[in-house]
């Protein structure tokens, strides 16, 4: 079935006419959702569009009959609540075009991947449902097709740039900028194509066109993307070739290098000889390097150091991970540090493709026909490393573990370069970058002693002269005692694994603590990392803020900590692993329970806080009190609060992790929850959905009904927003059957709120208003304030949508009533647009201007661009029905800059809606 341009119907193989509109629509309603139930509900509302018959549910009845009566009684079934397309998805364009995207961004190959783009693309006819009458297909599903047919062609032609089909794509993109005029990153392909074959007037000639078209059309100029084009070409100067994609940040991830690196001149020379930055046609070298070696040898040193000197060949930027493939936490997993990169590159969290497989497309697509330098720190195996690879033959990526990864050298021809200790000289450099040259020369024999104690060793070599650095008066003799001293209990370095030898250097930094700095030490090794607060490490010891600030600066100046930025720490791994070591030997493990229990107990109190003051608190958890000795964060304010979680959201989400592992079950489903609202929000679904899962895991293990109806209810809120709305509706039902046989008729009320937004999504406006009624019947049962007053406004939001205004206006005007009286900012402005909505459509235009006047002041005030962007698209459109379409276009250009910075899908739509309006004209 065709429905990607003018409808095409076959059954059997042949062709079938299907004349009526309604008709026409009714099938393609069934077709996009081929092989699945369509509730009459969602059928209604794309047949009709508000404008309903007398009874429906029998309207639907008697075109199915008629189209049964076409196709054939076989090709349409009945289900309970609706009815199913009998078809393999694989039949329908519309399916099978976003299929062969998937699995063409999935190709590592080059040339498959545009093999692969331009099947899916040769699907497209003409425009998506061009002769098929439903503004729900127009508004709900085309605009998701529109926008994933321009980024595939977009991508595909700028793999054509990069193989230098130039020529025959000038004529490509002169016809595809006459069907798509206004389409910017089109045109800039065009100028950049023109400019390759010589046609350098031609492209400013075209710069021209497209400057005065917006300009005369949207009354904007063009965007910083043709701008910069354009200053290339009149300075003569080639534009880059993905000029797609330049407008994304260039990361420049690389850790800080160090002043007193010192030696590896040959690994340095052999590195430099594998050509870096140039392009694979050119470079002799591999586009994998593995720096393998000893723990503590110095593999990130050296990596971080050459990154740095050859980091301006690579004109796109430089990617950075840890991959924590040895310590005490738990290795980086693939995904988790793709989605990393794709933050680097610019993608929006809302962008983020749901599927792990479909991530890792993405992130090789746009480094395809990129230079870049990818640095993939302390792994583990091959099979950690290989998703992180990259395709493009320009950039570079460098490995850093412990083993040689033999599969990267057989399979992907990776370059292995072994580090092995140091030399006595590059020693001698190395404790004399330190210490200077003048100490070492006044006790030659002392320093020899220490470097061969530390057996060349670079790591164990950096602390003994970090103690050496701190006590200036200090003999060298002294210090070479003390380590000769400490082989009578110890392996020594020459022998044996490093990380076991190193304890001798540790034990001696470690035996110089006090009594609680020691202590402290011992009990960071529970804490996952990256990073640790003052009051993290104060809860974690059960000790005042002002006595862990103290401890840790004696640490840091033992170097057995690292204050990477105020008031954060880091731990080097294998010292974390020499803690974990000695609290299994000092600490009991009653000791060490305790000691956890208290860290969750920070973060999960905190975190409440947090989401107390982000939100109106109608459907709050209580959590247990904390334990004596817990200081959660002071929190003062919103920005206090979404600050913390921002920085800590990758510690966060660890703790549940730990929490659930541990036996902390409670704290791991209360602490998702708790951190729930803030990653919806932000748009870090993917990270929302692992944290609900880990909490739903813990809760079944603790047969724990109440946390299960919690991660359910969060799962389908993380599902909601990914738009996998079967997947959502799904959870909340089973979030609502939890909570029903708990008896807990607020916890229903939340479920069946989230029910209706689903529903509303699904196209079934009236069976939303009927979860929505039943959300504030039951708030109203338990006598819950806010989630009243909040309720009341998704009644009316939902009784607006049926085209009920009166009846919107009324629960919407006792919604704001209660809303004022409990300070809900958030919930008055959600209000206030619904009202506004209801009196534009009314045609109580100024009423309308009043109401979406003061949703915006409180959105400004609260946070919520999206909701922003769309109360001034209602906003452009209220001035648009009242005759004033100068101040129309101002509002959505005001929209339009929102949804840019976003990178929001529903820009290109708006664009259209603003060419639209101008044509009109």
């Amino acid at each position: 079935m065709g429905l990607l341009g003018p409808l095409e119907v076959s059954v059997g193989g042949r062709p079938v006419v299907v004349g009526a509109g309604r008709l026409r629509a009714l099938l393609a309603v069934l077709a996009v959702s081929a092989g699945q139930t369509v509730s009459v509900g969602r059928l209604v509302a794309a047949l009709w569009d508000g404008d309903l018959p007398g009874n429906s549910r029998r309207s639907v009845q008697t075109y199915v009959t008629r189209l049964r009566g076409i196709l054939g009684a076989a090709c349409i079934g009945t289900a309970a609540d609706g009815y199913v397309l009998r078809a393999d998805p694989g039949d329908v364009d519309v399916l099978r075009f976003p299929r062969l995207l998937d699995a063409a961004v999935g190709e590592a190959d080059a040339g498959a991947q545009r093999e692969g783009l331009a099947g899916a693309l040769a699907l497209w006819r003409g425009w998506p449902f061009e002769d098929v009458p439903s503004v729900w297909l127009e508004e709900s599903v085309s605009p998701r097709l529109v926008e994933r047919y321009y980024a595939a062609l977009e991508r595909r032609i700028d793999l054509d740039i990069a193989w230098g089909r130039c020529e025959e794509l000038a004529a490509e993109l002169s016809e595809h900028t006459a069907r798509h005029p206004l389409r910017e990153p089109l045109w800039a392909r065009r100028l950049i194509v023109l400019d390759r074959c010589g046609r350098q007037a031609e492209a400013l000639g075209c710069y021209e066109t497209i400057r005065m078209r917006i300009a005369d059309e949207l009354g904007v100029d063009p965007g910083p993307e043709l701008r910069r084009i354009h200053a290339d070409l009149l300075v003569g100067r080639p534009p880059a070739l993905a000029a797609g994609a330049r407008s994304r940040p260039v990361p420049r991830q690389l850790p800080a290098d160090l002043d007193v690196f010192a030696g590896r001149i040959a690994a340095l020379r052999e590195l430099d000889g594998l050509r870096p930055g140039e392009p694979a046609s050119r470079r002799a070298g591999p586009a994998v390097v593995v720096v393998h070696g000893a723990a503590g040898v110095g593999k990130t040193s050296l990596a971080v150091r050459w990154a740095h000197q050859v980091r301006d060949r690579f004109s796109d930027g430089q990617l950075y991970v840890n991959l924590r493939g040895y310590g005490p936490g738990s290795a980086m997993g693939a995904a988790e540090a793709i989605r990393g990169f794709l933050d680097a590159l610019g993608v929006p969290a809302q962008q983020v493709p749901a599927d792990e497989l479909a991530q890792a497309g993405l992130y090789r697509s746009l480094l395809a026909g990129k230079s870049m330098l990818i640095v993939l720190d302390n792994a583990r195996d091959a099979g950690q490393v290989r998703p992180l690879l990259p395709a493009s033959g320009g950039c570079l990526a460098v490995v850093t573990s412990r083993h040689q990864l033999p599969g990267l050298v057989a399979v992907e021809g990776a370059h292995p370069v072994t580090l092995v200790l140091l030399s006595n000289a590059e020693a001698h450099q190395m404790l004399a970058r330190r210490l200077g040259e003048d100490r070492l020369a006044a006790e030659p024999r002392a320093a020899g002693e220490i470097i061969g104690e530390c057996a060349q060793l670079p790591l164990a070599l950096a602390i003994v002269a970090a103690r050496a650095a701190a006590r200036p008066g200090f003999p060298l003799a002294a210090l070479a005692a003390q380590l000769r001293e400490g082989r009578g209990s110890l392996d020594t370095f020459a022998t044996g694994d490093p990380g076991s030898e190193l304890r001798a250097v540790f034990s001696w930094s470690y035996h110089a603590l006090t009594a609680d700095a020691a202590r402290l030490f011992r009990l960071l090794a529970l804490h996952p990392g990256p990073q640790i607060t003052p009051a993290a490490a104060a809860s974690v010891a059960g000790i005042p803020v002002r006595q862990a600030r103290t401890l840790l600066a004696e640490l840091a100046r033992a170097h057995l900590v690292d204050e990477a930025a105020p008031g954060r720490y880091t731990v080097h791994d294998l010292l974390s692993a020499y803690a974990a070591d000695l609290a299994r030997t000092h600490d009991p493990g009653p000791e060490q329970r305790a000691a956890q229990h208290r860290m969750l107990d920070h973060y999960l109190h905190t975190a409440h806080a947090a989401n107390h003051l982000i939100r109106s608190p109608c459907d709050p958890i209580v959590p247990a009190p904390a334990q004596a000795g817990v200081t959660p964060e002071n929190l003062a304010d919103l920005h206090q609060a979404v600050a913390w979680l921002t920085t800590e959201r990758h510690v966060l989400l660890a703790m549940v992790e730990r929490a659930a592992s541990t036996g902390f079950h409670t704290h791991a489903w209360q602490l998702a929850w708790s951190l729930g609202v803030f990653l919806n929000r932000q748009g870090h679904w993917h990270d929302l959905a692992a944290a609900q899962y880990a909490a739903l895991d813990a809760a079944r293990r603790s047969a724990d009904q109440a946390g299960q109806s919690r991660a359910h209810h969060g799962l389908g809120i993380a599902y909601y927003a990914m738009g996998r709305m079967d997947d959502a509706h799904s959870h909340l039902r089973s979030a609502l059957d939890r909570s029903a046989r708990l008896g807990d008729h607020a916890g229903q009320a939340r479920i069946h709120t989230s029910i209706a937004h689903v529903l509303h999504e699904q196209g079934d406006p009236a069976d939303a208003l009927r979860h929505a009624q039943q959300a504030l019947d039951l708030y109203r049962k338990v006598g819950n304030q806010g989630g009243q007053a909040r309720a009341l406004s998704n009644v009316g939001w939902f009784h607006a949508l049926l085209g009920n205004y009166q009846h919107a206006l009324k629960y919407c005007d006792d919604g704001i009533r209660q809303l004022l009286d409990l300070g809900d900012q958030h919930g008055q402005a959600a209000t206030w647009d619904s009202i506004g909505y209801a009196h534009q459509q009314l045609g109580n235009h100024r009423a309308a201007f009043d109401c979406y006047r003061s949703a915006l002041g409180l959105l400004r005030q609260t946070g919520g661009r999206n909701i922003e962007a769309q109360t001034l698209i209602r906003v452009g459109d209220n001035h648009h029905a009242a005759g004033d379409h100068v101040a129309a276009r101002a509002a959505w250009r005001e929209a339009l800059v929102i949804l840019d910075d976003l990178g929001h899908p529903d820009a290109q739509r708006l664009r259209t809606k603003l060419h639209g309006v101008r044509n009109a004209r």
